[in-house]
C-alpha cells in the first residue's frame, strides 16, 4: 500500500508540474478540466500497475519454492523493536497530519461559502442557479450552481451630492 501512494503521488506531481508548467494560463476550461480529471483517473491506473518482481525459483513440479535463512530471536529484541519508530511510521505520521489539514481547510472553506449564501441576497433565475449577491466576495465564482457576485456598492449622499455637481 505505501508504494501504490508513493507512486501516485509521484505521478500526481508530474502531471501537477506539467500542468503548471504548460496549461496553467490556458483559456480553454473544458480542455483544463479534462487533463486534470484524465491524469488524476492516470495516475492511479499508472501506480496500479505490477512492478518487477524478483523470479522466484521452482523445483521439478514447477511449485514455486523459496528458502529462508533460519535465525532467532529473543525476547529482549523484539521488545526493542517493537519499541522503536521505524521509518514508515514516521511516514504515516506526516501522511495523516496532511490529510487532516487538508481536510480541514476544505471544510473550512465550505462553512464560509455557505456563511456567504446565508448572509446574501438571493435570487432564483430560469435556468435554475440560484444568483447570489454578497458583500463579502470580491470577484464573481460559482460553486455548483450558485453564483455568487459582489453587491453593488452603495454611494452615500455626500458622494452623490459631490458627482452630481461635478457634472
Amino acid at each position: 500500500m505505501t508504494i501504490f501512494l508513493l507512486k501516485l503521488t509521484l505521478c500526481w506531481s508530474f502531471f501537477a508540474l506539467l500542468y503548471a508548467l504548460l496549461l496553467r494560463y490556458e483559456t480553454f476550461f473544458r480542455g483544463n478540466r479534462a487533463y486534470l480529471l484524465g491524469t488524476a483517473v492516470l495516475g492511479i491506473l499508472l501506480a496500479a500497475l505490477p512492478s518487477e518482481q524478483m523470479p522466484i525459483p521452482e523445483d521439478d513440479a514447477g511449485i514455486p519454492v523459496l528458502t529462508l535463512p533460519e535465525f532467532t530471536v529473543g525476547i529482549q529484541q523484539v521488545e526493542a523493536a517493537t519499541k522503536t519508530w521505524q521509518d514508515l511510521d514516521f511516514l504515516w505520521v506526516v501522511y495523516w497530519a496532511g490529510l487532516l489539514l487538508m481536510a480541514a481547510r476544505m471544510f473550512w472553506g465550505l462553512y464560509k461559502i455557505l456563511l456567504m449564501a446565508v448572509r446574501g441576497q438571493s435570487q432564483r433565475l430560469p435556468d435554475g442557479c440560484l444568483l447570489i449577491e454578497t458583500n463579502e466576495a470580491k470577484v464573481p465564482f460559482s460553486f455548483f450552481k450558485w453564483v455568487f457576485v459582489p453587491a453593488p456598492i452603495q454611494l452615500s449622499e455626500s458622494s452623490k451630492l459631490s458627482e452630481s455637481s461635478g457634472k
